[in-house]
């Protein structure tokens, strides 16, 4: 048999500090000693090194006196391993064609406006956060009812394989690698949040010996970030992909390239409460009457997916926001960013580290109420804003969270416009606030031009108080729900 070519060996070697670093050797001996590209003696060699990136090297020293048919079969044993990743990006084994790699590269493109995370109107710079410094990796809990125990799991695990009981004579515990995943819950716990974070990262990371599960986010050839409502109307998602991600791309270059890589893509479709009414091609995707060896990752609130559509989840999450590490890691990052207003933060922070130390029950239950509020990781953004403006606010419960966020955005309304308090009330406050809730018992969620002329306020008003913000569809004005 031919001996590894010269220019596979040289690969090897180019290539050596990424495989080093990217390759997990746990689940992948069985697979090398399967195809004989190691032997029991072989691996017992290499595991005598200390670390797995001496252990790797060694193995790529192996690999290198071996043969064409051996390398080929090192290639098929990473994809079998869920590292197929390595095999596209690294070994080149299989190179991504022209119109795969011009999709792959418009997405990222396109996803590299995820790096911030919205927490407020987008002239607002101060409430728009640097992901790379303030996002926290959210904690899952895996549950499918009350009686069933949860247990946590990482973000990074979300795509894992895991186990699943499947009914039989003998019920057995078999490895299950999910397509479909739903994570849910309450508004402002970051599942949106989450959904960005993916799509960035997928876009703008390598993978890292830091990836320590398999298949991790950087395995799928492309990522599909899209909300509910962008799948509504459509009858095929290649054109909803193109309609709000690739309007410049070939629909049918977009076609051919999404089918030939189906099982390495991911579809994120974030929001699914807010638009699943008559929403067909997302209720077929879910249940995988399209795209079915695709993975899907939903995001809902709890409740909202009828159970035959539960039914068609591998993994079902939730998220129930921040614990208390997760909240001083946070305020600890924001109060690093804003070093004038550092001092500031200090009471929050001694509210979080001494949540079991008070006496006075009054103070107590403001403290709890306060603490409560901080485990939704959108609340905790808003109030640490609130902080760098007017010092720790005196808040019991959302309501007055709600209302000391008006005044903050009302306060900077009045200094951008250069006109008082009183009047941005009066003028665009009051009046936004009755036309949402006239929508709101519609059963609407948009706000035409036509809308706020009933009630005399002019639409270029609305967009420069930050109240509302401006996203052009047919020719409307919508509004864009932060509930």
């Amino acid at each position: 048999m031919a001996l590894l070519s010269e220019q596979r060996k040289q690969i090897l070697t180019d290539k050596r500090v990424e495989l080093v670093g990217t390759i997990k050797l746990h689940g992948l001996w069985s697979h090398l000693r399967s195809r004989r590209i190691v032997t029991e003696q072989d691996e017992a060699r290499i595991q005598l090194n200390k670390t797995s990136h001496e252990q790797i090297g060694e193995l790529l020293d192996h690999l290198a006196k071996r043969t064409e048919s051996d390398f080929e079969a090192f290639c098929e044993c990473l994809e079998a391993d869920n590292q197929g990743h390595i095999v596209t990006e690294i070994l080149r084994y299989s190179a991504q064609s022209p119109s795969n790699k011009d999709v792959r590269e418009q997405l990222v493109r396109c996803y590299s406006r995820l790096r911030h995370i919205s927490t407020g109107p987008e002239w607002t710079q101060e409430l728009a956060l640097d992901s790379a410094v303030f996002y926290i990796s959210l904690h899952l809990q895996k549950g499918e009812t009350a009686t069933t125990e949860k247990n946590e799991i990482h973000q990074d695990e979300l795509f894992a394989p895991h186990q699943e009981e499947k009914s039989s004579s003998a019920k057995r515990l078999k490895p299950c690698n999910p397509k479909r995943i739903l994570v849910e819950g309450d508004p402002g716990m970051g599942k949106t949040t989450l959904c960005q974070n993916l799509a960035f990262r997928w876009g703008h990371e390598k993978c890292t010996e830091e990836c320590k599960c398999a298949p991790c986010l950087h395995s799928w050839t492309f990522v599909v970030y899209l909300t509910a409502a962008n799948l509504k109307g459509f009858k095929k998602i290649h054109n909803a992909v193109r309609k709000h991600l690739l309007p410049k791309l070939s629909i049918h270059k977009l076609k051919a390239a999404l089918k030939s890589s189906e099982s390495k893509t991911l579809f994120i479709i974030d929001s699914y409460d807010e638009c699943f009414k008559d929403n067909v091609l997302l209720h077929d995707l879910i249940q995988g009457r399209v795209y079915a060896n695709a993975t899907l990752l939903l995001t809902s609130r709890p409740n909202y997916l009828k159970a035959h559509l539960t039914k068609a989840f591998d993994s079902k999450l939730s998220t129930d926001g921040f614990n208390r590490e997760q909240k001083r890691l946070y305020v600890t990052r924001f109060a690093n960013s804003k070093r004038e207003n550092e001092s500031k933060f200090e009471g929050l922070l001694s509210l979080i580290n001494d949540d079991d130390s008070w006496n006075d029950y009054d103070e107590e239950v403001h403290r709890r109420h306060i603490l409560s509020l901080c485990s939704n990781p959108l609340n905790l953004a808003i109030i640490c804003l609130l902080i760098c403006s007017d010092g720790l606010p005196n808040i019991t419960n959302r309501t007055e969270l709600y209302k000391s966020v008006t005044k903050f955005l009302e306060k900077k309304a009045s200094e951008r416009m250069h006109r008082p308090m009183e009047e941005i009330e009066a003028d665009i406050i009051r009046p936004i606030c009755r036309l949402s809730f006239e929508a709101y018992k519609r059963n609407e969620v948009s706000l035409s031009k036509v809308d706020l002329e009933k009630v005399g306020v002019r639409a270029d008003d609305i967009l420069q108080s930050g109240f509302l913000t401006k996203k052009i569809k047919r020719n409307t004005w919508l509004r864009r729900l932060t509930t």
